[in-house]
Order: C-alpha cells, then structure tokens, then sequence
C-alpha cells in the first residue's frame, strides 16, 4: 500500500511537472504572437524613432522663414534642457528640431543640385537627433553637450544653405 500512495504521488508530481511545461510553452508561444504583432509600430512616413522620439509634435506649417524661427526656438528649449541636465527631456526637442528641418527642406525651392546637398545635410540633422537622444537617455551630458554643438553646426549650415541669415 505504501508503495502504491509513493507511486502515486510521483505520478501527481510528473503529471503537473508536464502540465506547468506545457502551459509555459503555450503561454511563451502566444506571448511572443502578441508582442510581435503588437511590437510592430505604425508607419508613419517618419524615421523610428528611439525611446518615444518625437513625443511633441512640431508645427511644420508656413513659410521656410516661419519653420527656421522655430527651429530657433526649439534649439533655445533645448540649450536650456541640456544646461539643466534634464537629459530625459533631450529627445523631445531634438526630434522636434529634426521634424522642422525635414519641413524646411521640403518646402525650400532652388536647383536640383541645391536640394539634393540640402538634403544631404537633412540627414546628418536626423542623425545627430537620434544621437542626441541616445546621450540624453544614457545619461552621458558631456557627449550631449557634444552632439548639440555638432547639431547647431549643421543648422547652420542648412540656414546657409536656404539663404537666411545666420543669427
């Protein structure tokens, strides 16, 4: 009889050993279904973006003049962030400066040539956004500091670039 109760008992714990295994395989298998199909985000025409990127949404309306101002403004918001060490908040403006430089080139006229050296200098801006956000989520407020002076280097350029006066 004792023999039988062991032997049952071994029985019950191999029977729920199996069950929890395969309830934590199904559960992993329809886990992973899930987060896939939900990991997937929405395209939006806009590069992906690191660490909710682009979270504020800049008004890219009006004249290529109106855009620069705001860049401006933008890049102020910014220098004050990084001045305070509030590197959670760099991506913010960083995408939002991306977003209003990808704008103003769209909206810039000139020769082929012009838009297509314009365009290469929108991507070392979209660049160096996604760099910045990088620093400003690591923590790193010296290389933050770095990219934004790479940053405001190449707005410059691109303000050069459009015709307008550098302030």
């Amino acid at each position: 009889m004792r023999g039988l109760m062991l032997l049952g008992s071994a029985l019950v714990v191999l029977v729920s050993a199996g069950c929890a295994k395969k309830e934590n395989t199904e559960s992993s298998s329809a886990g992973q279904g899930v987060s896939s199909n939900e990991a997937a985000p929405p395209t939006t025409g806009q590069p992906p973006t690191e660490h909710g990127g682009g979270n504020e949404q800049a008004d890219t309306s009006g004249s290529v003049v109106d855009i620069i101002s705001r860049v401006h403004d933008q890049e102020h918001q910014l220098d004050r962030i990084i001045a305070n060490a509030q590197l959670s908040e760099v991506h913010n403006k960083a995408f939002a400066i991306r977003d209003l430089i990808v704008a103003a080139a769209e909206k810039a006229g000139g020769s082929e040539a012009s838009r297509a050296k314009l365009q290469g200098r929108v991507e070392v801006i979209r660049k160096l956004a996604s760099e910045l956000d990088e620093a400003g989520v690591s923590g790193d407020l010296e290389r933050t500091k770095s990219k934004y002076q790479e940053l405001q280097l190449h707005l410059r350029a691109i303000e050069g670039a459009l015709g307008m006066a550098n302030p």
